[in-house]
């Protein structure tokens, strides 16, 4: 990647400089050291491989600086890592919205995925992909927010993850608006999110209609008759409206076991047809397993939630404060394949990669991982499998794992 001048389309880009190896990675990273590259890189545009040049933005409401697409200039490869992001120039005086970095809204029409998209059925939610935006959301901000890290020094703490996610979320817009004044935990706070909308609505102008986000944990989601039901603890339920969307990623989890974490959007349903007030309530969830609801580190599925806690366990029993677990939940890519471990365990300096093989009786899986474990080896070193023949049997999972944990965790 290199850093060049603004040029129109007719002129040939002036190079400035060529980012490293290295900077071309803090550019995708939600760190300190990103916001200081971009910062200095400010007023600049920098080009891909795809030749077609990205813009560095600042967001007045935060000061935080983030890279958007340039109007009116090709689309990047839908490998490319800047595909699909924010608009650099508005459309008409509007804010266009054609992916999502750290700029979101929930308010316009979400349409049903079609069958090409993801498999439905009554008894599942609808998968979907990592693009997912409300997906994007959620992962991004536990990134950011470093929530998605554990160690002897941060043990799962739910009330301390909540303030590092209150924090990130500074750094996000939810219909350009600053996400953590719209950002609510617990669906105990439901209420307070309706009546906030309510006394703000008036605010929101444009196309983005007041919204809201809840982080929430649940212990399981069921389907009654048309409607789910999110079961959100013991004797409290939480029914949503028949055309409210629910998707998950396509991991192997039990939907009725928990605990599982829900992001929920609040936004207008209608209006009343006496006063034309408008009136809100959920219009679309995701949920997926997290390792325990103290805390915020959200996983694929059901055998990944028991690796984390086994790796949990020997951190904490063996008072190691040099290692930390880490699950990543954005991709890289690399030769136009998307890259992304179980986990992380970082010890003594040295990266080693976890994956967790839940599928491997499946030929198609087989093949993915054929395709992705060498190209984890090109980025970490040699990458450890675990549950290849033991993912169908809890106890001897559990032992793999133990083992596997324990030789890492001096």
């Amino acid at each position: 990647m290199r850093v060049i001048k603004h040029h129109t389309i007719d002129q040939s880009p002036t190079e400035v400089r060529t980012l490293s190896e290295g900077e071309s990675r803090t550019l995708f990273e939600k760190s300190k050291s990103q916001q200081e590259l971009l910062a200095s890189l400010y007023g600049l545009w920098i080009e891909c491989d795809c030749r077609s040049p990205v813009t560095i933005k600042r967001l007045q409401a935060s000061g935080h600086y983030y890279i958007a697409r340039v109007a009116g200039r090709t689309e990047h490869h839908n490998h490319c890592r800047f595909y699909s992001l924010l608009n650099d120039k508005p459309d008409n005086g509007e804010l266009r919205v054609k992916g999502s970095l750290n700029s979101f809204s929930f308010s316009m029409q979400v349409p049903t995925p079609t069958d090409k998209d993801v498999t439905q059925s009554l008894e599942r939610s609808n998968k979907v992909a990592r693009s997912d935006k409300l997906y994007c959301l959620v992962a991004s901000l536990i990134e950011s927010a470093h929530v998605n890290q554990i160690s002897l020094a941060k043990a799962p703490s739910y009330k301390r993850e909540v303030i590092q996610i209150s924090d990130a979320a500074k750094l996000y817009t939810l219909g350009n608006r600053v996400l953590k004044e719209y950002l609510f935990f617990g669906f105990g706070k439901y209420k307070q999110a309706v009546e906030t909308l309510k006394s703000r609505a008036d605010s929101w102008i444009g196309k983005h209609k007041a919204q809201a986000i809840i982080l929430g944990h649940i212990d399981g989601v069921s389907r009654e008759n048309d409607r789910w039901v999110l079961h959100v603890k013991e004797g409290w339920d939480k029914k949503l409206g028949k055309k409210t969307m629910l998707t998950r990623l396509n991991g192997m989890f039990s939907l009725t076991k928990g605990p599982l974490l829900c992001a929920a959007v609040i936004t207008e349903l209608g209006k009343d047809k006496e006063t034309g007030k408008p009136f809100y309530g959920i219009t679309r969830c995701f949920i997926s397993p997290v390792v325990s609801q103290n805390g915020f580190m959200l996983v694929d599925s059901d055998l990944e939630r028991v690796a984390a806690k086994v790796a949990i366990g020997c951190i904490l029993k063996k008072q190691n404060s040099e290692t930390t677990l880490i699950k990543p939940l954005t991709p890289n890519f690399i030769e136009g394949v998307a890259v992304l471990p179980d986990f992380l365990v970082k010890n003594n300096g040295a990266t080693n990669v976890i994956e967790v093989m839940g599928k491997w009786d499946d030929e198609l899986y087989q093949e993915r991982k054929a395709r992705t474990v060498p190209l984890m080896e090109s980025l970490y070193g040699k990458v450890q499998t675990v549950g290849k023949s033991t993912s169908k049997n809890k106890d001897a999972f559990y032992k793999e794992c133990l083992q596997l944990f324990n030789h890492f965790i001096e």
